[in-house]
């Protein structure tokens, strides 16, 4: 600029000749002379500034840096625990290939449940009760304010910690100490629980059954400790979960046999009260021929119901998604031999698979023999089901025709014999009311023998062992 100034003073001190024309005069016009000046700002002139404030812009990066230093050394290193847990159902019916997108859609809801499951408060208020984390300060802000560490660093963190809660604190201990005792220990306890789901993380492991449970806190032990307690608390909890369901079913059951029971001696207190009454010894000939024809009558009809009722249950079961689950479907060695051959060409195709493409012929052959397998697994396992179906129907029928007649020869008897008839009519309901009572016993034990049959698969894969070196902060090495 200067440059430009003189510049344009030495050109006003320009002599003019006398006489000249002014038109053939010199210029004297600076923009003329010189270009006129960039306004445009350089990086030059930036450089300056910082050069000129160097001082400032030092003292800004070391307080900066000392910041940054004191934070991550002064912070208390977080250790981080994992485990791995297999969750899988037994149930699965892994032949029947109709039904492959709504199983895995299945497959995926369960995982789904499961997580939730491990993320439920249940899980975190046994694994709390278990570890007593209620009394450990880390989880416990009452108690880690009143057992406030004496280190340097706890010293730093606890006064910017005190001067940014302090407020809050305070009127967090008058409001605490205004409730009951009940009230306190749930304001604690919800406190606890999420301090400690704050750390507990669940990621389900894509494309498998695996889960993985992953914990972090300042102590590498307890992080261990914790993951391998939810695991393990994970499993009780199923277990605890059957249980209650078949303690239900056992007091269900319990009742219906004490009703049974009573409704039994009812019935032969009945019979005999009636014997007595209408002194009822013995009876004539042809009596005792329709009441012995009646009798075999009813003993058929009993057989023949408790049969149909075998058979109508077996026959559920074999409509039913646990049809592959039935003893004549399970132990039939057509299926056995084809569930074998089935299983070497699953074995031979997925080894393939690693090397080569679905459409490669080997491949195709391959799926194709196994859907042929499988058609005719699903074929005999079918036929058997049809056969169970025939067998049910034929015991219905039966049952029909056995109790058309035997209602046919109850009226006979009664035209023979009132008293006869009355008798008898209660003979049977004793010998009903016993088989009931015996049918509800077996049945009784029958759930205890298969408790747990569909139980869940729940299987610990890999059990978490202490860090050794903190995920937080992350210090270069």
């Amino acid at each position: 600029m200067k440059e430009h100034r003189n510049i344009q003073a030495d050109a006003e001190n320009v002599p003019v000749v006398q006489g000249s024309d002014p038109q053939h005069l010199p210029s004297v016009d600076v923009r003329e002379v010189i270009p006129v000046a960039d306004d445009e700002i350089h990086l030059r002139d930036y450089l300056d500034v910082l050069v000129r404030r160097k001082w400032i812009v030092i003292i800004v990066l070391l307080v900066t840096f000392f910041s940054v230093a004191l934070y991550t050394f002064t912070r208390t290193p977080l250790f981080l625990a994992k485990g791995v847990l297999k969750v899988s159902s037994q149930g699965a019916n892994v032949t029947k290939f109709e039904n492959v997108e709504t199983n895995i859609v299945k497959m995926k809801e369960f995982q789904q449940t499961q997580v939730k499951l491990l993320q439920s408060e249940q899980l975190a208020g046994r694994v709390i009760a278990k570890l007593k984390l209620d009394e450990n300060p880390l989880f416990n802000p009452f108690l880690a304010e009143e057992e406030a560490a004496g280190s340097i660093g706890s010293q730093i963190k606890g006064i910017v910690r005190a001067v940014k809660n302090f407020i809050r604190f305070q009127d967090d201990q008058k409001a605490l100490q205004q409730l009951s005792e009940e009230a306190q220990q749930q304001i604690v306890y919800e406190k606890v629980l999420k301090s400690f789901q704050e750390s507990f993380e669940v990621s389900p492991v894509r494309n498998s059954e695996l889960i993985e449970i992953s914990f972090e806190s300042p102590e590498s032990q307890l992080s261990a400790r914790i993951v391998n307690t939810a695991m393990q608390e994970f499993l009780n909890m199923q277990m605890d979960s059957q249980m209650d369901i078949a303690k239900t079913a056992g007091k269900f059951l319990e009742k219906k046999i004490i009703a049974a029971q009573v409704k039994l001696e009812k019935s032969e207190k009945d019979l005999t009260e009636f014997s007595r009454r209408v002194g009822l010894v013995s009876l004539d000939p042809k009596l005792n021929l329709v009441m012995k024809q009646l009798e075999e009558l009813n003993d058929a009809l009993a057989k023949a119901r408790t049969e149909r009722i075998n058979r109508e249950a077996t026959y559920q079961q074999a409509i039913s998604e646990n049809s592959m689950n039935l003893p004549q479907i399970l132990n039939d060695p057509l299926i056995q031999e084809l569930k074998t051959q089935y299983a070497t060409l699953q074995a031979e195709y997925q080894d393939l698979s690693i090397t080569f493409k679905p459409a490669y012929p080997k491949m195709q052959q391959l799926a194709a023999k196994m859907k042929d397998i499988a058609d005719r697994i699903e074929a005999e396992k079918q036929r058997i089901i049809d056969s169970i179906k025939n067998e049910y129907e034929t015991a219905l029928k039966k049952e029909e025709y056995l109790t058309a007649r035997t209602e046919e020869q109850k009226k006979r008897a009664i035209d023979l014999n009132d008293k006869a008839t009355q008798y008898k009519i209660l003979l049977r309901e004793v010998d009903t009311n016993k088989s009931i009572y015996q049918s509800l016993l077996q049945r009784s034990k029958e759930i205890d023998a298969t408790l747990g049959a569909d139980a869940l698969n729940i299987q610990i894969v890999d059990s978490a062992r202490p860090p050794i070196v903190p995920s937080k902060p992350r210090i270069a090495r």
